[in-house]
């Protein structure tokens, strides 16, 4: 049973992954229609995270600091993480933001003191590998993809989803479960204003192209609702099946499935339905990436 929701969380965070890249295939000619995406997106995982906690609004000063400064960086890493997708291939975005759990982890050992295992230790140099041969230059004849900008725009990625991973843990060591998932309710809701006033500000720029949501064909709203809309259903679910699991199965198995499961079907998925070409340096990018993801679990 166990095992079986294993696979439900990471099919649930793998088509929320993706999701992002699909309407950016489907709809080219309506690309600021991202941000109402993941704003909406945001709206959803908010109010379901909210409601769930059913503490409302009664928080502590610092705990709306933690929210405030959540929803901030969770609408650097998701607008980021979009424009990663839509710069460089799917497959070693996916990887790169995976691997920023490795802030939680200097958490726990710098606040926390725990240390890390001689694994742990092999895993970091790996991921700094990971690193570098995602900034090696493809090979001749293929169509440059990994390029400069589209490394800086995933570490951007990389860095503000870590951010809001360890906040989660400080939110829970330091206050409780509930407390993070109220916590997390109102930063997604936040995030979804920043979302809205970029999207808006964008389409006023663009007004005479028809500005706001009426420039876009049913087809194009209904992608948008419907994707989003699901997206942001499946993250909440998938976190969800996590926060149960972490009662009954132990970390050490739990994260390296879910990361790694994670990488490994948003790669497949990059190279079946997206035709992104597997080369030799991607390919040994994603052992090294998916391999530092388990390491750092155990």
């Amino acid at each position: 049973m166990n095992s079986l929701l294993i696979f439900i969380s990471v099919c649930c965070f793998s088509v929320m992954s993706i999701s992002i890249r699909l309407y950016q295939l489907l709809v080219p000619q309506q690309q600021k229609g991202i941000l109402l995406f993941q704003a909406i997106l945001n709206l959803c995982s908010g109010v379901l995270f909210f409601c769930s906690s059913g503490l409302g609004l009664r928080m502590s000063g610092s705990l709306w600091v933690m929210a405030v400064l959540f929803g901030v960086f969770a609408y650097v890493a998701s607008a980021c993480y979009a424009l990663s997708m839509q710069k460089g291939p799917l497959s070693l975005s996916a990887i790169l933001l995976s691997m920023s759990l490795i802030w939680p982890l200097l958490y726990s050992a710098v606040g926390n003191h725990e240390h890390f295992t001689g694994l742990q230790i092999v895993g970091v140099l790996l991921m700094l590998a990971t690193l570098a041969l995602s900034a090696i230059s493809p090979e001749k004849g293929e169509q440059r993809r990994a390029t400069l900008l589209w490394l800086v725009i995933a570490l951007a990625a990389f860095f503000a989803n870590g951010v809001t991973a360890t906040q989660q843990k400080m939110t829970v060591v330091n206050y409780s479960e509930k407390a993070a998932m109220q916590m997390m309710g109102i930063g997604y809701l936040i995030s979804t204003a920043l979302f809205l006033t970029h999207y808006f500000v964008k389409a006023g720029k663009q007004g005479e192209e028809g500005g706001g949501i009426c420039g876009f064909s049913m087809r194009d709203k209904m992608l948008v609702f419907g994707l989003s809309f699901g997206a942001g259903s499946l993250s909440f679910l998938g976190n969800l099946i996590n926060g149960g699991l972490c009662a009954v199965v132990p970390g050490a198995i739990l994260y390296p499935c879910v990361n790694g499961g994670l990488c490994l079907m948003t790669s497949v998925i990059s190279f079946l339905f997206f035709k992104e070409k597997l080369t030799k340096w991607k390919a040994l990018a994603m052992v090294t990436g998916i391999t530092a993801i388990v390491l750092l679990n155990l």
